[in-house]
């Protein structure tokens, strides 16, 4: 599959747009796809070059910029060129230039738009360039957006929203040999000081004046670093010299690449006070996250800058334009001690679990897999939203509940109801849901008699069409799943879906130890020791009215006794997906230890005799068998991508 990624300009060029474009390219190169970038240059010079000896990037030289837009000829000349040497042609949005150059060049690659933001600053010339880019997204295969958020409230994206998905955007900032001694001497440089940062073009939309402002509100043991060059540099250093705070806020200019980390690691605070929807995600907010830094930023309608800093998980969003407010949030920070942890702890989850650059990578090469392997995209079908439900149950998990919390909230399917069934938990576990109580739906916490009357409780409760679970170990494989899952159950009009799954260790690493690549089902299978791996296991709310819940007699093989029930007695349809859904920690209740491992295939024999079906000669005795051949000690193919 070769790719090409249209874009505005490349690095050495850096911005938000040109991050991403970064990320994903190198990702793409790294997972061995051909990836070529074409974007405009600075200068009237067309380049071509293999980019630090990886993959080619042409530059098409430019006559300038007009209203943002390159005036480059060239770029439409080469496009025309060489648009159909590939199989994807990823354009980056908005851009007036490349929306020309796929109105006049008809590629048969599949398109796909990467909406990074709505047109806002130049509405007056909105109405002129309109017709053009509805013309260019009515032709997309399909639509990213960088936020579910974002998709709800784009205007211009109201008519599309049928082909747009959400795929959050991902960025690592690369620590260099110098990191450390350059954070040494920032920290000599303010010493004393408590540091707020913030990064951006010095532009309107970014709101600097309010922060400026808002640093005379607050205590004079913080100093402010602003970081970047713009048009605005001028008026916020008069600003700042007509509040007399030349000693309190530092406009650094521009950081070099090798000293973004070091200013990171330094800082105490983030701070993104942006107060337009120009502003459509903020880059480097995930990016301050990474380094478990607070955030504080500001609720923007039209905007996904609030979704990616979610309130009282990994910081604050304060009303717009409000200096107070801001004031008032990094004093709030600075004086509660036990809060700034929450939040550094919040941050660092959240970037963990939403916007690292490989999710990303994952996510989109989903998509493309998609688009050139099953021909016409079923993503139409998704403007019908059925709601999907799904279920957390757990007892005393403090360690691992955040993770799962934010695995569900990652995801980019919008109609998602979650339940979270609790058993009373005394170790904190409760505490750390209950923040997040805004984003579940249900919460229950109340003695149960174990995991299956548990999940019972939650089905119950569940409003749902398609009902799924996630235990409080487990999480997500990239944001995508439940939209696959989705997708799946609309093509092919099934009562069931399930696909593969990946056990990890527990040493914090994510390391993959095993897997279980389920396989497409076959009648005769369970009689041979298979089942679907049951956190892949999607199932429509009917079949759970129509055949039951858990048996709660089973403490270890109650989900096998559903599966043999549902699937080989009453016979309801199912669809693979070959990929993986879920990864799952090691050490479930069944396979703790032998004893535990015993009573499980003591209650496999006993979940046949449930459903009133004789096993085969063999079947309880392949069973545990087969879980053998899922260790890379036995099989090696598991490691190739898949």
């Amino acid at each position: 599959m070769k790719i090409l990624q249209l874009t505005k300009f490349y690095p050495p060029f850096w911005g938000g747009i040109e991050s991403v474009t970064y990320e994903l390219t190198e990702g793409l190169h790294a997972a061995g796809y051909e990836c070529v970038v074409l974007c405009a240059n600075t200068t009237n010079v067309t380049v071509d070059e293999v980019f630090e000896n990886k993959y080619k990037v042409i530059r098409a030289a430019s006559y300038g910029r007009v209203f943002s837009t390159s005036i480059s000829p060239a770029l439409i000349n080469i496009f025309r060129k060489i648009a159909n040497d590939f199989d994807i042609i990823h354009v980056h949005f908005p851009d007036p230039l490349t929306a020309l150059a796929l109105s006049l060049v008809k590629p048969k690659a599949k398109v796909v738009i990467h909406w990074h933001s709505d047109i806002i600053k130049q509405s007056y010339l909105l109405k002129f360039y309109l017709p053009l880019q509805n013309m260019v997204l009515k032709r997309a295969d399909l639509i990213i957006g960088t936020s579910p958020k974002y998709i709800q409230e784009s205007p211009q994206l109201k008519d599309f929203v049928y082909k747009t998905v959400a795929i959050p955007l991902g960025s690592e900032v690369k620590v260099f040999e110098n990191t450390t001694a350059v954070e040494a001497s920032i920290l000599n440089r303010f010493k004393g000081k408590k540091i707020l940062f913030s990064l951006g073009r010095l532009v309107y939309y970014k709101g600097y004046n309010y922060l400026i402002e808002a640093a005379s509100l607050i205590s004079n043991d913080f100093v402010i670093v602003i970081g970047g060059e713009g048009p605005e540099y001028s008026n916020l250093k008069k600003q700042i010299a007509s509040y007399k705070l030349e000693a309190k806020v530092h406009l650094i200019g521009k950081i070099p690449q090798v000293e973004l980390a070091s200013w990171f690691k330094a800082c105490n605070i983030f701070c993104f006070p942006s107060t337009f929807a120009s502003e459509a995600f903020g880059v480097s907010q995930i990016e301050a996250m990474s380094f478990g830094k607070p955030v504080i930023a500001t609720e923007i309608p039209r905007s996904g800058v609030s979704w990616v800093n979610a309130h009282g998980v990994s910081g604050v969003n304060v009303k717009l334009g409000s200096a107070t407010e801001l004031a008032n949030a990094i004093q709030l920070l600075a004086n509660d001690v036990n809060l700034y942890q929450k939040y550094s702890v919040g941050a660092k989850h959240r970037y963990e679990a939403m916007f690292k650059p490989n999710q990303m990578v994952d996510s989109m090469l989903n998509q493309y897999l998609k688009l050139t392997r099953q021909g016409e995209s079923n993503l139409s079908q998704l403007s019908k939203l059925p709601k999907v439900s799904i279920i957390t149950v757990l007892l005393d998990n403090k360690k691992y509940i955040r993770d799962v919390i934010d695995s569900v909230l990652s995801q980019d399917y919008e109609n998602i109801e979650y339940l979270i069934i609790d058993g009373d938990s005394k170790d904190g576990s409760v505490e750390i849901i209950e923040s997040y109580k805004d984003k579940i739906h249900v919460f229950i916490s109340e003695k149960d008699e174990g995991v299956y009357d548990a999940l019972n409780k939650g089905i119950l409760k569940a409003s749902g069409d398609i009902i799924g679970l996630l235990h409080s170990d487990d999480f997500f494989d990239h944001p995508r799943v439940i939209s696959s899952i989705v997708e799946k159950f609309l093509k092919d009009k099934v009562d069931a879906v399930y696909g593969d799954l990946r056990y990890i260790g527990n040493t914090g690493k994510n390391e993959i130890v095993r897997v279980w690549k389920a396989g497409a089902y076959k009648p005769n299978f369970f009689y041979k020791g298979w089942m679907p791996p049951h956190p892949t296991f999607y199932v429509r709310r009917e079949v759970y009215q129509k055949f039951g819940a858990f048996n709660t007699q089973l403490k270890f093989a109650a989900d096998y006794e559903l599966m043999l029930r549902f699937i080989l007695k009453h016979q309801i349809t199912l669809s693979y997906i070959p990929e993986f859904l879920v990864k799952m920690r090691v050490g479930g209740a069944s396979n703790r230890n032998l004893s535990n491992r015993i009573k499980a295939n003591i209650e496999d024999r006993k979940a046949w005799k449930l459903v009133e079906i004789k096993p085969g000669f063999l079947t309880l005795v392949l069973k545990p068998l087969k879980k053998i051949f899922q260790y890379s000690i036995f099989n090696q193919s598991w490691k190739t991508p898949q």
